[in-house]
C-alpha cells in the first residue's frame, strides 16, 4: 500500500474519515487500482463485495478492508474459465479439413468472442456509453498481450497465412496511425454530439501497458476479422463491399459484448462499426499490420481517456 492509501486508511480506521459519497462502482477501481501497489502484482477483487456498497456511496472504511487478490490469482481465474472452450476449439480445428475454410474461420471467432467477452466478469475492464476503461493491473495486462501474441502466432500458424508478404512498414505506419485518427475523431464528434458520458481516467502509470495490451490484442483480432474474414470475402465479391461486409459482420460480433454483457447497447455496436469501416479501408490499403495498428490505436486512446 503507498502512502497516501496508507494515510487515507489510518484516518479512517481512526474515524477521522466516514464516507465519500460520490463514490461510485467504477471510481472504486480506479481508486483502487491507483491506491495499493500495481509492482506487489496486486488488485482488489470486487466481484464478492458487490453487496456491501450503498447506493449513496463506498465506506473508506470498505475500501481499506477489502483484501487484495494477486495478479496470478485473477489470471489463473480467467485463463480457467476460457479453457474448455479453448479446448473444444483446437478439437474442432484438429478435426475440420483446411478444405473447410468458412467453418474454420468460425471456430476461431466464437473462441475469440467467448474469450474477450469472459474479460468483463473478470473484472479486466469497463465499458461506458462513452469510454472504456481497462482495471486489470499491469502484470494481467502484459500477461494478456502476451497471451494474444502467442494465439496470433498459433492462428497464422495453423491456417498457413502468410500476412507479411507486400507489408512495407513506412506505408503500414502511415495508414495505421490516419487510420486510428480518423476513428477517433469520429467516435470523438458522435461522443460530443450524442452528449455520452465518460468512465473516470486511468492511472497515467497504466498507459504503457494499456497501450501493449491494445496492440498486441487488436493485433489478433485483426488477423481474424481482416487477415482471414475480409480476405475471404474479397474472393466472392469486390473489395470494398467485402470492407463493408466484414465491418457489419465484426460489429455484429460484439452483440453479447453490448447487450448482455456490459448492457451499454447501441453505441458498442456503431463504434464497432465505424472501427471495422476504417480498419477494413487501411486493409484494403496497407495489409494487416496497418489495420491492427489503426484498431490497437484506436483502443489505446479509447482505453486511455483521450476523449
Amino acid at each position: 500500500m503507498n502512502r497516501a492509501a496508507s494515510e487515507v486508511c489510518t484516518a479512517a480506521r481512526r474515524g477521522q474519515l466516514s464516507r465519500v459519497s460520490a463514490l461510485n462502482v467504477q471510481d472504486f477501481l480506479r481508486v483502487a487500482s491507483a491506491s495499493w501497489e500495481v509492482d506487489q502484482a496486486a488488485s482488489i477483487d470486487v466481484r464478492s463485495h458487490g453487496s456491501r456498497w450503498p447506493s449513496d456511496g463506498i465506506g473508506v472504511e470498505d475500501i481499506c478492508s477489502i483484501p487484495m487478490t494477486s495478479s496470478s490469482s485473477l489470471l489463473f481465474d480467467y485463463l480457467i474459465s476460457i479453457l474448455p472452450p479453448g479446448l473444444l476449439a483446437l478439437t474442432l480445428l484438429l478435426a475440420i479439413p483446411r478444405t473447410l475454410v468458412a467453418a474454420r474461420l468460425g471456430v476461431h471467432i466464437l473462441f475469440f468472442i467467448f474469450a474477450r467477452d469472459a474479460m468483463s466478469p473478470a473484472g479486466f475492464w469497463q465499458l461506458g456509453p462513452g469510454s472504456m476503461r481497462l482495471a486489470a493491473p499491469t502484470p494481467v495486462l502484459f500477461a494478456l498481450a502476451g497471451m494474444s501474441a502467442v494465439l496470433f502466432t498459433s492462428v497464422a500458424w495453423l491456417e498457413r497465412l502468410t500476412w507479411w508478404r507486400g507489408v512495407r512498414l513506412a506505408a503500414s505506419v502511415l495508414y495505421g496511425v490516419l487510420g486510428a485518427l480518423v476513428i477517433t475523431g469520429v467516435a470523438a464528434a458522435l461522443k460530443t454530439a450524442l452528449g455520452l458520458s465518460s468512465l473516470p481516467k486511468p492511472d497515467p502509470a497504466l498507459l504503457g501497458p494499456i497501450l501493449v495490451f491494445a496492440l498486441l490484442g487488436n493485433a489478433y483480432e485483426e488477423l481474424l476479422f481482416r487477415g482471414m474474414l475480409q480476405q475471404r470475402l474479397r474472393q466472392h465479391m469486390a473489395p470494398m463491399r467485402a470492407v463493408v461486409v466484414a465491418a457489419v459482420l465484426f460489429s455484429l460480433c460484439h452483440v453479447w459484448l453490448a447487450v448482455i454483457v456490459t448492457r451499454v447497447g447501441l453505441p458498442v455496436l456503431v463504434f464497432t462499426l465505424i472501427e471495422g469501416l476504417v480498419a477494413g479501408l487501411v486493409y484494403q490499403r496497407a495489409g494487416l499490420p496497418a489495420a491492427a495498428l489503426t484498431h490497437g490505436l484506436a483502443i489505446a486512446a479509447l482505453a486511455s481517456g483521450l476523449y
